[in-house]
């Protein structure tokens, strides 16, 4: 029997509206490899998430290094790890669209198979990405629109529109 352990998948670094939704689940599973391998140094999980993440990760934090804080305003130092996490996480959080995210929330259906209860934690999991306590009236007109427009392109334009949440 094989016990050794496997690091994570490399990331695919393609911004698109679930980047951030594809980056929070990365760290997540980088941060159950870093318990299992027992990473507690900054410098060491730095590496690994940077090297687990593969090539066009660590091409990509190349290019954004600039961005690194170590100090927070009251002068209190960053560990590294911390610094870079939060540099890419904001790299991947710059594509996020509430207004797609909720259009794909409104077009989850239950699947024949799938208990009730299974849907409706497929919904909380899926609202979490929604921003629901920050429902506006707008928000509310630009989602019925895209769900209930008569034209496919213009609900392909409106979704793929920046800033529009």
């Amino acid at each position: 029997m094989d016990n050794a352990v496997r690091q994570p998948a490399t990331f695919v670094c393609t911004r698109d509206k679930t980047s951030k939704r594809r980056w929070e689940t990365y760290i997540s599973q980088m941060e159950l490899y870093f318990m299992v391998i027992k990473a507690t140094d900054a410098d060491h999980k730095r590496a690994c998430l940077l090297y687990c993440g593969g090539q066009d990760l660590s091409e990509l934090f190349d290019t954004i290094k600039h961005k690194l804080v170590l100090r927070t305003n009251e002068d209190v130092a960053i560990d590294l790890y911390t610094a870079t996490k939060t540099v890419l996480t904001e790299y991947f959080s710059s594509s996020e669209s509430i207004t797609y995210e909720r259009s794909a929330f409104r077009a989850l259906r239950q699947l024949e198979s799938e208990s009730a209860t299974d849907f409706i934690t497929r919904l909380r999991k899926k609202s979490t990405y929604c921003k629901f306590n920050e429902y506006s009236e707008n928000a509310a007109i630009v989602d019925q629109f895209i769900e209930n427009c008569t034209s496919n392109k213009l609900r392909v334009k409106v979704l793929s529109t920046q800033g529009i949440d």
